[in-house]
């Protein structure tokens, strides 16, 4: 009987434009688990995360970042916000994905911040889902306005990161 090695994998190389380790998932096998990467970065990181999706992405890649705010809302107790950016058709856009409490909450106000700083907001809908979708001028920029300006996040904080269907262009070659 043959005996099956996992493969092994280096512990030392962290991706080099994200603020923090790289966190694999592996199954009993040892191949990677799909949409199981999850990084750690900042605000400041949002801009360089969509030019990334902007020049990599393919159809349907996305890139979301979780992130908490201390701003409370008046309609729900939840403080976990997601923002998404994606490919649709060939065109790169910031989505508010309206399935978290929070998210869905705040609809009204995000919108009116977006279409304040002149972008064009779109609802829309896929796979049963609602969402808002901007996808004029700098989206880097406006995602990370959200963050910061609407929700005070602050250059200290800590955003979740996770990312479907897009090499990352520096740090760790080998993870999808």
């Amino acid at each position: 009987m043959k005996k099956v090695t996992k493969p092994s994998v280096s512990n030392s190389v962290e991706p080099m434009n994200f603020g923090g380790p790289l966190k694999l998932k592996r199954n009993e096998a040892g191949a990677f688990v799909p949409a199981s990467f999850e990084f750690t970065v900042r605000t400041h990181d949002i801009p360089g995360a969509v030019q990334q999706l902007r020049q990599n992405g393919k159809e349907s890649s996305w890139i979301a970042f979780l992130f908490g705010t201390t701003k409370v809302s008046e309609t729900t107790d939840d403080r976990s916000l997601a923002l998404q950016f994606s490919v649709d058709g060939a065109r790169v856009g910031l989505d508010w994905v309206l399935l978290g409490p929070r998210n869905i909450a705040d609809s009204a106000i995000v919108s009116a911040f977006m279409e304040q700083r002149g972008h064009t907001v779109e609802m829309r809908e896929m796979n049963g889902v609602r969402f808002l979708r901007v996808e004029n001028g700098d989206l880097g920029e406006l995602g990370q306005s959200i963050a910061e300006v609407l929700y005070g996040a602050t250059s200290n904080s800590e955003l979740g990161l996770l990312i479907d269907g897009l090499w990352l262009s520096k740090g760790r070659q080998d993870v999808n």
